[in-house]
């Protein structure tokens, strides 16, 4: 459920639909599943997350959005920085972006960067590019750069593709 982002994504087969039917057939309860998945967020995440998406960056005319993690909020929230995983998708929601990138702070000289794209950007060989990998449409790499010197290397490398 979660890999197909709720068979939103371009992941989605006919294959994950059978194998779900399957699921159910066999007694799985899709509420149950979607409700312990998606609707079990304690308050002090649902703040992190709507003062993360406040500070939502757009570029290049709504083309590319970050979402920027630093230690300190994480730390101001007391958020597990394992826990931030699918913040990136919230990048992709706007309305003719292209590109969504989440920046994490994992250290002083080290930042985590997932990338997702829409219809037939490749973001793969974005992340390829910095050392990571990943699919067509959802990628990522670490840099062993502080956090603005990776936003600014990969909001370049990103610029030219678009």
């Amino acid at each position: 459920m979660t890999d197909t982002g709720r068979f939103r994504f371009s992941s989605t087969t006919s294959k994950s639909l059978k194998v779900s039917a399957e699921l159910i057939e066999l007694g799985a309860d899709p509420k149950l599943l979607t409700d312990n998945i998606y609707y079990s967020v304690n308050l002090s995440d649902l703040r992190f997350l709507g003062y993360v998406l406040s500070q939502m960056e757009i570029e290049e005319n709504g083309k590319i959005s970050s979402i920027t993690l630093r230690r300190e909020i994480l730390d101001r929230y007391q958020i597990n920085i394992e826990n931030t995983e699918g913040i990136v998708d919230y990048s992709l929601f706007l309305k003719g972006v292209k590109v969504g990138i989440l920046f994490k702070e994992i250290a002083p000289d080290k930042t985590k960067v997932s990338l997702r794209s829409q219809n037939n950007l490749d973001i793969s060989k974005i992340a390829k590019a910095f050392g990571g990998g990943g699919h067509k449409n959802a990628a990522g790499c670490l840099l062993r750069v502080n956090l603005e010197k990776a936003k600014k290397i990969v909001l370049g490398e990103i610029k030219k593709w678009i």
